[in-house]
């Protein structure tokens, strides 16, 4: 099967199916993907394939919890990508982002706690 990346056609209707499972399995009232993150997630490179893109609907899920997803609700990492420097998509400012190691090692705790790895 080729990447996701090869597959920008299917980003919506895994999206959507992400997003259906989530809403149903947290009691969730998500609507869906604004456009602006739809086009995003379609030129972004998908490194870890569906898998990831499971991951970042979930990450969205977690912080949104009602209405639709936008870049803002979306891991910062997607932004920062060395891979992925369209900066016109990037909505993230440097100077919002927290750079210390203790903050750090907090944010990766309450990933795991939020999102478990499967």
């Amino acid at each position: 099967m080729p990447p996701l990346r090869d597959r920008a056609d299917d980003i919506p209707l895994l999206c959507n199916h992400y997003i259906t499972q989530f809403n149903n399995r947290l009691n969730l009232s998500i609507t869906g993907i604004d456009d602006e993150t739809m086009l995003f997630f379609s030129k972004y490179p998908w490194a870890g394939n569906v898998r990831e893109l499971r991951n970042v609907i979930e990450y969205a899920c977690s912080i949104k919890r009602i209405g639709m997803i936008t870049q803002r609700d979306i891991p910062d990492y997607m932004h920062l990508d060395s891979n992925y420097k369209d900066s016109s998509m990037c909505i993230v400012e440097a100077s919002s982002l927290s750079v210390g190691t203790s903050s750090i090692s907090e944010n990766e705790s309450y990933v795991q706690k939020v999102i478990p790895l499967q």
